[in-house]
């Protein structure tokens, strides 16, 4: 028959464990994100969730706007870890909606992950908008 060593058995239990805690630090994540989405939905009429494209340090904007589209408040989760979370996020404050959504300029201090995260809220949210006026 096949026998294990004990440094395989180590290996697989100490893989085992982490993976374990891996799941619970995602749902942790997942948790935390819901919760931070239903604050801003409830305070703010119109929310947009949008993500940078590239794959590694990959960039979730919460962007909210208030009734005449203007940007109010913006949380950034930046990070490669499940231990990333929301943090606010003030460079887009106060601008416009369809400005960022068409590709306008944005402020100096924004970087492109970030630039295209907004976009992409930005454009749900006018999205969710004109189907609300239809």
């Amino acid at each position: 028959m096949f026998e294990f060593d004990s440094g395989f058995l180590a290996f697989a239990f100490i893989l085992f464990v982490a993976t374990g805690l891996r799941f619970f630090t995602l749902n942790a994540q997942m948790k935390s994100m819901q919760k931070t989405i239903s604050a801003c939905r409830e305070k703010y009429p119109h929310i947009g969730l949008g993500q940078g494209k590239k794959r590694l340090l990959r960039v979730w904007l919460l962007v909210c706007a208030d009734d005449n589209l203007r940007i109010s408040h913006c949380e950034r989760l930046a990070g490669l870890t499940m231990f990333a979370r929301y943090k606010p996020y003030t460079a887009l404050n106060n601008l416009d909606v369809e400005f960022i959504a068409d590709g306008g300029q944005l402020p100096a201090e924004v970087d492109t992950r970030t630039a295209l995260a907004a976009q992409g809220a930005c454009k749900q949210i006018l999205k969710r908008f004109n189907n609300e006026e239809e």
